[in-house]
């Protein structure tokens, strides 16, 4: 019994520890590199002919290693003061980031800056509006909370809001919402006229291709007003439907880990319970009594020696020591017998059998003849201690006369 609980709680807290190191090893593993804190989108916005330009700071976590900085897209029209660098191990660098408009056209543009070390690779997403000063109209875009999940078959859900910067007069305007891709590419795009006089909020839900792979998109709106275009784009992630969540970056994992790790225990505690031979653990109480019975005895029968006049004292004290020891081994044996016994009988029906054992060994104890040897050991107190038991209903042998 008590190996089969041993196995099972080593299972349990072997599975726990598991996935304890599982989640340190996720969360605590070192990165070779790092960029600026806040940087995890690029998001800036020009006017047409405009430029603009802005910096992301790199440090190398590890020891020296080679960079390697570029643009996906954005040909033309984004540039780098520096592609390729070697950093010491806690050494930075600022790498400043130019943007240019050389189209002259209202438009939004989607990229990446690619960082490359030695080992591993990062990309920022990037998203560039080249605005017309002449628009009448900003537009603000938020994801919807019920849509934040985006996987390939599913949808996605964005509330626009338009404002009229300008006045409150009636305009009519083709809106255009599309998707594209980091390498700018548009993966899908649909139309509709608007009537649009002072602000107006409107919610748009769009399906996902179910061939759509996993990663980073921008949703863009566009209004078109008599040729003069005012865009906005939203980032937003696709990812497969099971890894929404992921388990490792979900709190729902750990909340499960601990529930599972309970229940584990409980049912321990419910199997144990179940199991549990209530006549073998009354047989160990049993044995457990008798042996302390005897032991009294022996201390009875030291004291006794104790009282002797030298050198016969000290001869009787160290015979009776080592008498104690085979004593305790002796009926430590008895008892692994009795045990063996007592259970054959339990596994062969025999529960009355086992049971009328069990007493018929409570009533008659070990006989100790080490200590008869004794015989000229006072022996007063230790009869009394044997009578008191003998009322009690045990019985036993020892230095009877």
């Amino acid at each position: 019994m008590k190996k089969k609980l041993v196995i099972i709680i080593g299972a349990v807290v072997v599975a726990a520890l598991i996935i304890f190191f599982l989640i340190q090893k996720n969360y605590s593993q070192k990165e070779d590199f790092s960029i600026n804190t806040n940087t995890i989108l690029l998001k800036l916005t020009i006017p047409i002919g405009g430029e603009s330009e802005t910096a992301v700071k790199i440090t190398n976590e590890e020891k020296e290693q080679e960079f390697d900085v570029s643009f996906v897209s954005l040909a033309g029209i984004g540039s780098l003061n520096e592609k390729s660098f070697t950093l010491a191990k806690g050494e930075t660098k600022d790498i400043k980031l130019f943007f240019k408009d050389t189209k002259n056209e209202a438009k939004i543009y989607a990229g990446q800056l690619v960082i490359k070390s030695s080992n591993s690779e990062k990309k920022i997403p990037i998203i560039l509006n080249v605005e017309d000063r002449n628009s009448e109209f900003a537009i603000i875009q938020e994801i919807i909370p019920k849509y934040e999940d985006v996987y390939p078959g599913g949808k996605f859900g964005v509330k626009i809001k338009i404002y009229n910067v300008e006045n409150n007069d009636l305009y009519s305007v083709m809106a255009v919402y599309s998707i594209k891709n980091l390498n700018d590419e548009i993966i899908s795009s649909e139309e509709e006229s608007l009537v649009v006089q002072g602000n107006i909020e409107l919610n748009k839900i769009i399906d996902i291709p179910s061939t759509l792979p996993q990663g980073n998109y921008i949703f863009i709106t566009s209004l078109d007003s008599e040729g003069v275009k005012t865009s906005a784009g939203q980032l937003f992630s696709v990812s497969n439907q099971t890894e929404s969540g992921s388990l490792f970056d979900n709190f729902n994992f750990f909340v499960a880990v601990i529930l599972i790790f309970l229940a584990g225990i409980l049912a321990l505690f419910f199997y144990f319970m179940k199991t549990r031979d209530d006549l073998l653990i009354q047989l160990k109480k049993q044995q457990s009594g008798e042996l302390k019975r005897n032991l009294e005895l022996i201390e009875a029968a030291r004291r006794e020696a104790g009282r002797l006049r030298k050198p016969e004292r000290k001869r009787r004290i160290v015979s009776i020591k080592k008498a104690k020891k085979k004593i305790i081994r002796k009926i430590k044996a008895r008892q692994k017998r009795q045990i063996v016994v007592f259970k054959k009988l339990k596994k062969s029906g025999k529960k009355q059998e086992a049971v009328n054992m069990m007493k018929k060994w409570e009533k008659e104890g070990y006989a100790m003849p080490e200590l008869k040897k004794e015989k000229t050991i006072p022996i007063s107190n230790i009869k009394n201690q044997i009578e008191n038991w003998k009322k009690e209903g045990y019985k036993t042998g020892v230095l009877n006369k």
